[in-house]
């Protein structure tokens, strides 16, 4: 279902005096961002499948227990399955809709991109946030999805390979990682979101300036395209003027 009418003026007001000046950069920020999650989730489908055709003859089950082994290839099996499939998930999401947006007139970009994403997500471009994780909501979540399931099927596939020491060891090293991973990833995120939702931004001093530069440049470009014209112009007169000038009484010029 599309937003109503007051719903996408309010939000095409929002971005005028917020986040994006077009739906342009709406829709160039939309693709760039969908671009980015295919790379990963391409990145991510890649390991997977190649964890998942690593030969039973390469683990070592020497001095291990006979259940958790058991167990330890049946989570790393299914792990890494959930992974590629979220990935490859995630993949043909981002491609389908970018395709179909860049394919879109310009003007449709924002009913496009509200048609997308979630009943919350929705919601919230309603009320004017551009937060990226609004914008990408479902194939973001994919891809969490894909990344912790991977990472998670790591330790089992170090028990399976290396044993329990360096399974306990890999573990807690994952453990650490996430956890710090997942807090500077929001504290980065959410202040991005507060500054953008709040409005506590401003144009550098100079864009005016810049702005100004560039009209002017291309001002003094059309004028010496315009004075290029003009001599030319006099120049074939001149030309003209002397054939005739030169020519014999009588003779056509």
């Amino acid at each position: 279902m599309l937003p109503t009418n007051d719903s996408l003026a309010q939000r095409r007001e929002r971005r005028r005096s917020k986040a994006f000046d077009t739906e342009e950069q709406e829709r160039h920020a939309f693709l760039s961002g969908e671009a980015t999650i295919g790379v990963i989730a391409a990145l991510l489908l890649t390991i997977a499948f190649a964890t998942l055709l690593l030969s039973p003859s390469s683990y070592d089950n020497t001095n291990a227990d006979a259940t958790f082994f058991t167990v330890a290839r049946y989570f790393h099996v299914i792990l890494n399955t959930l992974s590629a499939s979220f990935s490859a998930s995630t993949l043909m999401l981002t491609f389908f809709r970018s395709i179909y947006l860049s394919a879109a007139p310009i003007d449709a970009s924002d009913e496009i991109i509200a048609s997308y994403v979630g009943s919350r997500s929705k919601k919230q471009l309603q009320m004017g946030s551009r937060n990226p994780i609004t914008m990408l909501a479902i194939p973001f979540e994919t891809l969490r999805a894909a990344y912790f399931t991977l990472i998670t099927s790591i330790p089992f596939g170090v028990y399976l390979l290396h044993g329990l020491t360096l399974f306990i060891i890999s573990l807690c090293i994952i453990v650490i990682n996430v956890a710090i991973n997942e807090i500077v990833n929001r504290k980065n995120v959410m202040s991005a979101y507060e500054i953008v939702t709040s409005g506590q931004y401003s144009a550098r001093p100079d864009a005016g300036r810049t702005e100004s530069a560039r009209a002017e440049s291309a001002r003094a470009e059309s004028a010496r395209a315009e004075s290029a014209r003009a001599d030319s112009m006099r120049s074939v007169d001149a030309n003209h003027a002397g054939t005739a000038a030169n020519a014999p009484h009588g003779s056509p010029v």
